[in-house]
């Protein structure tokens, strides 16, 4: 007999404390929730956020947690095992009294933390996270253009040209986690435009490789 395919249609359960029905979701169908977010939002799609709201809220809710967590600190280890931060007990002890909500995190960390960046980061936050297109202030990692940004843009530089791209290279075909490296990467408009001027696929792929894991090398070390 074939193996089940996992689907994006979480299994309703009744409470024990009443008859309200509430969904379960596996870990396997919220990563298929989160690519899909992602993959919309790369290429201009409406986001399965519309019909799966409540999962949308909880997961930006935890990130948002994870990420006051962590804050600002570096020098952080990992601890593989449990998937989390490797830290004192002092330093847990001082960290969940600034964020009590964040307790479930010292015996295991949030997953999916790449899409969950990529599917929140220019979404309203609170604290060092907190940005709204109205505040009239950019993230310090926002790209920033000067003079006319229409007419200095590279040609073939946007998101969307820029992605299309990364799929026809080998092993970052759409799905994959170099994809999904790449669709945090390329937010940055001077890294897709140094992609574009490389023009030659193994170059580009090469160039790719190294920002990817530059990037890996930050979430593990910062």
């Amino acid at each position: 007999m074939g193996k089940t395919k996992e689907t994006l249609n979480p299994n309703p359960k009744l409470s024990q404390n009443n008859s309200n029905v509430r969904a379960l979701w596996t870990p396997q169908q919220i990563k298929i929730f989160c690519e899909a977010c992602v993959d919309e939002k790369n290429t201009g799609k409406e986001y399965p956020r519309i019909k799966y709201k409540h999962k949308w809220d909880t997961l930006k809710k935890d990130w948002i947690t994870w990420n006051k967590l962590k804050g600002s600190e570096t020098g952080l280890g990992w601890d593989v095992a449990k998937g989390t931060i490797a830290a004192t007990d002092e330093w847990w002890d001082r960290k969940l009294t600034e964020v009590p909500e964040a307790a479930k995190f010292r015996e295991k960390g949030l997953d999916n933390v790449d899409l969950l960046d990529i599917m929140f980061k220019d979404t309203a936050a609170t604290g060092n996270l907190a940005w709204t297109p109205s505040s009239g202030v950019l993230p310090a990692d926002f790209e920033t253009p000067t003079g006319n940004s229409a007419s200095s843009l590279e040609p073939g530089s946007s998101i969307r040209d820029v992605m299309e791209r990364v799929c026809t290279l080998d092993g970052a075909e759409k799905g994959s986690n170099l994809y999904l490296m790449a669709a945090r990467i390329f937010q940055k408009r001077e890294k897709r435009e140094m992609f574009v001027v490389m023009k030659e696929p193994h170059l580009q792929l090469m160039f790719l490789k190294n920002e990817a894991e530059l990037l890996g090398r930050h979430y593990f070390t910062a």
